[in-house]
């Protein structure tokens, strides 16, 4: 731009040539100018215009002026200062047109390199050369510029561009927005956000929980084989082999149904992920409730008037199993039949990525169908609690109970933290409640069996369950007698019309079948010690009725001798020696079974009436087994009947046990 001094005339020529402006025939300024370079031209007409209204400024001068635009090119700009020295819209170097008017000047240009082009020519003639003066640089890309307050409007500062937000051109005065889907770069071009989810190709913990997951789901399968080649031992049979196949099934596909919370999330996978899992864990927590109440109810069941005995017989615990599982099964039905979930592209959770995860489509299903897994395993606790002390040899509640507390705990932690994390953690956390659950319940039910089948074989044999049993709890077919015993009293004492002004108390103790114990047994009952002390009695406030006991012939025989001495009744409730019947040896001794003579003549009577001459004895290898065969061979001989062979069995096996 170049001033020129001169009279009104040289304001008109001012005011032509402001309108030339925009009628350049080098081609940019047919064109709107840019806003951004606009206002300096604005600035300076400004300045032209304040100078020539006032007349202290430059008494006596008329400011005029010739606009032109370089469109910051070199060429561009030396053409417009020959035009401007010529005054004439030609180039004619070291030619002026100009008569009445003169060049004060050159302002500009704004480029530093269209500027050293320029200096040379106007040096030349001696004109003066003043570049654009600004208040503010202009602003770069990613920042937008900002009006300063109470200063003139050539004057800003650049801002960047808000989170999300662009600026492609220099010196702009606002940012606009990226779509959603698209997150600026550098701050100056909007790409497509890059994609999160727990891809195989890019996540390590994916991988990570892929191989656990297949270990886990190896490991389970060998377990479920062990099983299989060792179902007959009495270990496997004696907790319900099918409920501990359908258990370790349960657990394999409950580590498969991991792989369906892992990858690009798609409709199948959303649909299957929370329902697969919920009904796979509801058929384990089924079968492990099955497991404890078929142990519970067989030991309650031997209370006398008990209802637990309804529940024993694998009937029920199908049923069981059946039942729950329905019931999650529909639930799962009602969800994905009223709200399905579906895969959904998270923009909002954060600004510079976009989260693929899966919406529950109903939160309310998803909180029922976890709700009524939790149920479950709380039921399974609290029955595997209450059967915990039940007797070893016979009962798995205790590791149940221990699975089930694994369990809960995992559970009751999983919902604070699944609420507390975002984006694809919270697929994370799930899966690792998942996996830990699962393995919780693997951990405690099996690996103990396992243990014993293949590195203490020993153990798991009919011989050694019977001693535990023996030695540690009673067995149940025996703790059955002790529970109607006690049925019994507290029925007398209950009643007092039985026995009017009498309570009754009672003292039990084990003989487990053997002469020496049982003889110990008295002597402490006789004493009122824990220790046998003979000829003494510190029960001094309470009066000894007698002994109910033993099962076992051969003890009571031992028993009824020390009993006789004192004086005391004794009542058998399994004794069928013919011997004890002798009164002259055994006055205090009663019995509420036949004897053996009895019922080996009923046997034979028996035997006639369907006609069978040929048959076989199972008995056991004692001396009381070998006299049942001696008895049972006189009166079967004096019948025609012919016992072909006898199998004799160790004393004390309960082979119904297995």
């Amino acid at each position: 731009m170049s001033v020129r001094t001169g009279d009104s005339l040289g304001a008109e020529n001012a005011g032509r040539r402001k309108k030339e402006h925009t009628k350049d025939d080098g081609g940019c300024l047919r064109i709107r100018p840019v806003p951004r370079y606009y206002r300096y031209l604005q600035a300076f007409m400004f300045a032209i215009d304040e100078i020539n209204n006032n007349t202290n400024i430059l008494p006596n001068v008329t400011l005029g002026y010739h606009a032109t635009d370089s469109c910051r090119n070199a060429n561009k700009a030396i053409e417009s200062v020959l035009s401007i020295l010529s005054g004439h819209r030609l180039l004619i170097p070291n030619y002026s047109c100009w008569d009445t008017n003169k060049l004060a000047g050159v302002i500009g240009d704004q480029s530093s390199e269209t500027s050293l082009h320029i200096a040379p020519i106007l040096n030349m003639y001696g004109y003066p050369q003043v570049p654009v003066s600004t208040c503010s640089e202009e602003c770069p890309l990613g920042f937008r510029s900002v009006m300063k307050k109470g200063i003139h409007r050539c004057c800003f500062e650049c801002l960047p561009c808000s989170l999300g937000e662009i600026s492609n051109e220099t010196d702009k005065g606002s940012c606009h927005k990226c779509p959603e889907d698209q997150w600026p770069n550098d701050m100056n071009k909007c790409e497509p956000k890059p994609v999160e989810y727990l891809s195989y190709g890019n996540d390590t913990i994916t991988l990570l929980i892929s191989i656990i997951t297949v270990i886990l789901f190896i490991k389970t399968s060998s377990i479920l084989a062990i099983f299989i080649v060792f179902r007959d031992t009495p270990l496997v049979r004696a907790n319900n082999q099918n409920l501990s196949f359908i258990l370790l099934v349960s657990i394999m596909l409950s580590f498969i149904c991991v792989f369906l919370f892992l990858g690009h999330p798609v409709h199948t996978t959303c649909m299957l992920r929370q329902t697969s899992f919920a009904v796979i864990f509801s058929v384990a927590i089924s079968s492990v409730l099955a497991k404890t109440i078929m142990v519970y109810s067989a030991f309650k069941a031997t209370k006398p008037g008990s209802l637990w005995r309804r529940f024993i017989g694998f009937k029920i615990t199908n049923c069981v199993v059946l039942f729950c599982s329905f019931i999650q099964v529909l639930i799962s039905v009602i969800w994905l039949s009223v709200a399905p979930p579906f895969p959904e592209s998270n923009t909002h959770l954060y600004v510079d990525k976009i989260i693929i995860l899966c919406n529950e489509g109903s939160v309310v299903a998803f909180s029922l169908l976890l709700s009524y897994m939790g149920l479950l395993a709380a039921v399974t606790f609290i029955m595997a609690f209450l059967a915990r002390n039940l007797p070893d040899s016979f009962n798995e509640a205790k590791y149940i109970t221990f699975s089930m507390l694994v369990f809960c705990s995992v559970w009751i932690t999983f919902i604070p933290t699944y609420t507390s994390v975002e984006g694809k953690n919270t697929v994370l956390v799930e899966i690792f409640a998942i996996i830990s659950s699962s393995f919780g319940i693997l951990g405690c039910i099996f690996f103990p069996k396992c243990y014993i089948i293949l590195v203490r074989p020993d153990l798991n044999s009919k011989s050694n369950v019977l001693k535990q049993a023996h030695s540690r709890q009673p067995v149940p077919r025996y703790y059955r007698y002790l529970l109607a015993f006690v049925f019994a009293i507290k029925e007398i004492n209950r009643n007092s019309d039985i026995l009017p002004n009498v309570t009754l108390g009672y003292h039990a103790t084990d003989s487990c079948r053997h002469v020496v114990k049982a003889m110990e047994s008295i002597l402490c009952i006789l004493s009122g010690q824990r220790y046998p002390v003979p000829n003494y009695s510190c029960q001094n406030h309470s009066n000894l009725v007698g002994v109910i006991g033993d099962q076992s012939s051969e003890t009571s025989l031992h028993i009824a001798q020390l009993l006789n001495m004192y004086g005391y009744a004794q009542i058998s409730y399994g004794a069928t020696d013919p011997f004890l019947t002798n009164k002259q040896f055994y006055p205090s001794f009663f019995k509420t079974l036949p004897s053996d003579q009895t019922q080996y003549l009923a046997i034979t009577k028996l035997l006639k009436h369907f006609g069978w001459t040929w048959i076989g004895v199972i008995t056991s290898d004692d001396d009381a087994g070998e006299k049942q065969i001696q008895e049972l061979r006189k009166q079967t001989a004096d019948h025609g009947i012919c016992i072909e062979y006898t199998i004799s069995l160790p004393a004390g096996s309960n082979v119904y046990m297995f």
